[in-house]
């Protein structure tokens, strides 16, 4: 921080907070550009370190944060206190990058909200975010037109070779297109700048590519939520008709997912849902796989299953953080209220059960999803339309943009751990966060300036 660090102004609310220019900057650009070269995971990594000390020193020199920080923390601290209580966790586990790259991706997944919330944001961040995208999207479509050509095994993912780009997995890569997706259209359409759409509707073929159905369901609901609440008739009726052009290509850019998906219709998946239906007991054993590495519906309805029982047994705070996927659990307490997998033998992986509110339910039960659930709301009202700006208005755009994220994410999170994943969560944490920092900022602004305007008034009166 040193110099360039500076207090802001901050007397309406007893609320203190530093804005950081050149941290804040980099670490956002970071943060959206280690994403996309996940890959090459030192940018990430780099991120995640000054991002955490930096929201740590000012957490400890000010001691304060805004209610989004609050939230982020509550969760944190519900987490460890399950986690370290029955076992799920240990001491040791907080000091091992394993750790962080399993079972502990949450603390991770929702760092840049919590540095955020520390530091303002200024109108150089909103500009460097919204040109990081546009970057993001050029160099995903370069990069798709290189793997349309040569297929290079770098940029393929997938045991049918499907595109990635650089990030690590086809969910991932189809996930993280989709946010880069549904920001441009929805910002485009509200600022009404064509090229800003084009390259928005051009990044449906990435997510068509990557094979990943979770991200087109997601990105179309993304988009049916802006339709029906924020377009107006013209609108809505263009975008159909270009999502509907671009649904055309599906079955070329990526027939091997087209042939899936249409699968999922066809008599063979519905004998098979119910031959899966005969083995909803299963556990988590050794020797058998956890389920949903194919990330495939047969396999969702077992781990759903298994999810919606252990929220069963134990429905106020679950079975215990980070227990969801251990082996030979033994319980503590009362069943149908509170009844803790006390012991275990422990598996740190990122298997799940492939929808977060389940898998969250199971762990945290009630109090957990109490908890998580605040968070996001707490977000995305937060990022609701401004008072006094114009619809087109950049930080408006912005504002609806980023709501779009949320609806995109939610939905993603009912069929994968969508809320821990990287891909999804640190770009639209990190946009999510730079816009709501922002926005206090300039709230703190009017609410220091508004005193001083009423002295003034008052002298004229007096006068």
């Amino acid at each position: 921080m040193g110099r360039h660090t500076r207090m802001d102004p901050s007397a309406a609310g007893g609320l203190e907070s530093l804005t950081a220019p050149h941290a804040g900057a980099l670490i956002e650009w970071l943060f959206l550009w280690g994403t996309f070269l996940l890959r090459l995971p030192v940018f990430l990594l780099l991120a995640f370190a000054l991002a955490a000390a930096l929201s740590g020193a000012a957490l400890i020199v000010r001691g304060r944060f805004d209610a989004i920080g609050a939230l982020v923390l509550a969760n944190y601290g519900f987490w460890l206190l399950s986690g370290l209580f029955i076992g799920g966790v240990t001491l040791g586990d907080l000091v091992s990058p394993n750790f962080y790259a399993n079972d502990g991706r949450g603390f991770l997944f929702y760092l840049p909200l919590l540095f955020f919330s520390v530091f303002f944001a200024r109108r150089a961040e909103l500009t460097l975010g919204l040109r990081t995208v546009i970057a993001l999207a050029v160099g995903s479509m370069l990069l798709l037109g290189i793997w349309f050509a040569i297929r290079p095994a770098i940029l393929s993912v997938g045991q049918a070779d499907n595109f990635g780009g650089l990030l690590t997995s086809h969910t991932g890569a189809g996930t993280f297109f989709g946010v880069l997706a549904v920001f441009l259209l929805i910002f485009g359409i509200e600022r009404q700048k064509r090229s800003l759409q084009l390259l928005g509707l051009a990044m449906v073929l990435p997510v068509f590519a990557s094979a990943s159905r979770q991200a087109l369901v997601s990105l179309l609901v993304a988009l049916g939520w802006f339709v029906l609440r924020r377009a107006n008739r013209r609108t809505r009726l263009g975008l159909v008709a270009a999502l509907g052009l671009a649904l055309l290509s599906f079955p070329i850019v990526s027939p091997h997912t087209f042939d899936r998906t249409v699968a999922i219709f066809s008599p063979e998946t519905a004998s098979l849902v119910g031959e899966s239906l005969q083995h909803l007991t299963w556990e988590p054993a050794p020797g058998q796989e956890l389920g949903g590495v194919e990330s495939n519906i047969l396999s969702r309805l077992i781990l759903w299953a298994y999810a919606v029982r252990k929220f069963g047994e134990s429905p106020v705070v679950g079975i215990g953080f980070g227990r969801y996927n251990d082996f030979s659990l033994r319980y503590s307490g009362r069943p149908g209220l509170v009844y803790l997998a006390v012991e275990g033998d422990r598996q740190t992986n990122v298997f799940n059960a492939h929808n977060m509110y389940l898998h969250q339910a199971a762990e945290t039960g009630l109090v957990g999803l109490a908890l998580l659930g605040a968070l996001w709301i707490a977000m995305f009202r937060r990022l609701a339309p401004v008072p006094g700006l114009p619809g087109g208005h950049p930080v408006m755009a912005g504002f609806t943009a980023a709501q779009g994220l949320i609806v995109f994410t939610l939905v993603s999170a009912l069929f994968d751990n969508a809320l821990v994943a990287p891909s999804i969560g640190i770009p639209v944490l990190t946009l999510c966060g730079v816009l709501l920092s922002y926005q206090r900022r300039s709230e703190m602004r009017v609410a220091v300036a508004q005193p001083r305007s009423l002295r003034l008034d008052e002298g004229v009166a007096t006068a």
